[in-house]
């Protein structure tokens, strides 16, 4: 993390402009983890992605599972 000058600081007060260095953007206000190397950030961000798919999958696959009884129900002739 780097302050407006260019420095490398430790912490940053409300209000304070820095650069955070990484593939994704913070929002504001998010919580963010520092690691002490390049490799346990990788793997932090990795097992974060996986989770991320699985629910995503899990979202889409319960959707269609709702849209295939639904459909199954529109055609009975009972």
């Amino acid at each position: 993390m780097f302050d407006d000058r260019g420095a490398q600081v430790t912490q940053a007060e409300p209000a304070t402009p820095v650069e955070v260095l990484g593939s994704r953007a913070c929002a504001a206000g998010e919580n963010f983890q520092v690691v002490a190397d390049v490799i346990r950030a990788q793997q932090i961000s990795h097992h974060r992605q996986m989770v991320n798919r699985q629910s995503t999958l899990l979202q889409s696959t319960k959707r269609g599972i709702e849209a295939l009884g639904q459909a199954k129900s529109k055609n009975c002739w009972w």
